[in-house]
């Protein structure tokens, strides 16, 4: 057998024997990740460099909000293809000192004075939609700065340092 596929035998065998109780993994049904648990706080997403900067804010003092958007401004850069400031911003969260579910849309603005009579319809009285008056200004910028004033415990600059890093 090449090396290779002996090595990864071996950490298939690892992972097998390594772990939590079989009946955690019973529980997660097909699922392919580890299972994790933590007392102090949680970072998740699909590159571990921005993980890590979610980390660094959470060990700095740092809210969930701000390891939120150090997160998101970590991925605009690592996977701009899938995020970034060029997109818009969709929050649900719990508000400690209302005690509630709060939400944020920070989706893109048209222009102020843009009314629907000034769009000219496809026609199937539609807005086209390959056309400037389908264009939106992105929203993810401001509302990370609404949710941070809001929410935030560290500066701003702290909590982009990792990405502008």
């Amino acid at each position: 057998m090449p090396r290779p596929r002996r090595l990864l035998l071996a950490s298939a065998v690892l992972l097998m024997t390594t772990g939590a109780p079989d009946d955690a993994y019973a529980a997660r049904g097909q699922a392919t990740r580890s299972v994790v648990w933590a007392k102090h706080g949680m970072v998740c997403a699909a590159q571990p460099l921005a993980v890590q900067a979610g980390i660094e804010m959470l060990k700095q003092g740092g809210s969930a909000v701000d390891a939120a958007i150090a997160v998101n401004a970590c991925l605009g850069l690592m996977e701009p293809t899938a995020n970034g400031l060029g997109g818009d911003l969709f929050a649900i969260l719990w508000d400690p000192k209302t005690k509630q579910v709060v939400g944020l849309n920070a989706s893109g603005r048209a222009p102020l004075a843009l009314t629907a009579e000034k769009v000219p319809p496809d026609s199937d009285g539609t807005i086209p939609l390959y056309s400037p008056y389908a264009w939106s200004v992105p929203g993810a910028c401001d509302g990370w700065f609404e949710l941070h004033a809001k929410y935030g415990r560290l500066p701003m600059s702290t909590v982009l340092a990792p990405a502008i890093r």
